[in-house]
């Protein structure tokens, strides 16, 4: 089971790796606009509430984060999506999607960043400790942190694909990822590999990233829903190459 799983996370990491050769321009403009107008901002605020560790920082960063780069990112999915099935695009389809998924992309962003700032609080709480059991017990905020990273890569996926509130969509990736586990941390892995490359080589950070990890999430979703009865919409060549 472990070995099919294993092969499954190969395939899905594989498949979309291709998605974003055959949709190089797309994935280019969605992740430019991804960065410019929502990450950008956000790191920035980010880099400025590290600075200066306030509530209003942490506000700024937060707002910022959730009504910008939130609703940024379900465009994304929401393209990234589409195209996995072989469905055409066009350009205004993603300025269109921004406006369509906005509000439940705004509260999404939200909770996962409240659900977010509390474990890493409590880690650091825990860590801090003077008490040693205490500490130990730390290591489970780390489990609770991967499951967050697990639940996220298919959070906006569910949001655009099946137009589901809030949160219903935090159930239904939450359940996927508990029931895919080692295809999704597969995914998860090699999300956290195209980070770690994109700030290292600095330009694929503007030009690759948040449409990568779109395809990335989208693809792993279409490949997983399908063995529930639902089809994963892959276009006919698609399946004739895969």
């Amino acid at each position: 089971m472990a070995g099919e799983s294993l092969v499954q996370g190969g395939k899905i990491t594989a498949r979309a790796f291709r998605h974003v050769y055959d949709y190089l321009g797309m994935t280019m403009l969605m992740s430019a606009v991804w960065f410019l107008i929502g990450l950008l901002p956000a790191w920035l605020a980010f880099l400025v509430m590290m600075q200066v560790p306030a509530i209003n920082s942490f506000l700024i960063f937060a707002v910022l984060t959730a009504v910008i780069l939130g609703p940024l990112t379900a465009a994304s999915y929401h393209m990234a999506s589409l195209m996995v099935r072989g469905e055409y695009v066009a350009v205004r389809d993603f300025f269109k999607a921004i406006f369509t998924h906005f509000k439940r992309a705004v509260g999404l962003t939200a909770i996962l960043l409240v659900i977010l700032a509390i474990l890493l609080v409590d880690m650091v709480f825990f860590l801090s400790s003077q008490i040693a059991w205490m500490q130990y017990l730390s290591v489970l905020w780390v489990y609770f942190l991967l499951f967050w990273a697990l639940v996220t890569q298919y959070a906006y996926v569910v949001l655009v694909r099946q137009g589901r509130t809030v949160w219903q969509s935090l159930k239904v990736a939450g359940l996927m990822a508990l029931d895919n586990i080692v295809a999704s941390l597969i995914v998860v892995i090699a999300s956290a590999l195209v980070v770690f490359v994109s700030f290292w080589m600095r330009v694929p950070l503007m030009l690759f990233l948040g449409g990568t990890l779109a395809f990335l999430h989208c693809t792993a979703f279409e490949v997983l829903i399908a063995k529930y009865g639902e089809s994963d919409g892959a276009s006919e060549k698609e399946k004739n190459h895969g």
